[in-house]
């Protein structure tokens, strides 16, 4: 997922290798699987990813992803997982404001 973003962000949307990426990450890394560790590490990387490819398929992922991160957030209002709920926390927020694209780095 880092690898795919970091393609995109150097502009290489067409590249083949991006292509390769883009599609696994389509096939593997659904939100709710239980095949990655460091959840909220793989959530950072693929939603930047699927935002950078944009379209349908972001709608789709950032939709769920939002639907799992607002069942999992705490009644305190913070986020829980395996780094620490200061880490997950911030993932987590800055997740949900992706679609804002409020830094530059979220831009296309």
């Amino acid at each position: 997922a880092a690898g795919a973003e970091l393609l995109m962000m150097a502009g290489q949307y067409d590249a083949p290798e991006t292509k390769k990426v883009v599609a696994y990450l389509k096939r593997n890394a659904q939100v709710g699987s239980a095949q990655f560790g460091h959840r909220f590490y793989t959530f950072y990387y693929c939603a930047q990813a699927m935002l950078q490819l944009g379209g349908p398929e972001w709608e789709k992922y950032f939709n769920q992803l939002r639907k799992e991160l607002l069942s999992a957030q705490g009644s305190d209002g913070s986020w829980q997982g395996d780094i620490g709920p200061t880490y997950c926390t911030a993932i987590a927020v800055t997740l949900l404001a992706l679609p804002y694209q409020y830094l530059p780095l979220y831009q296309k």
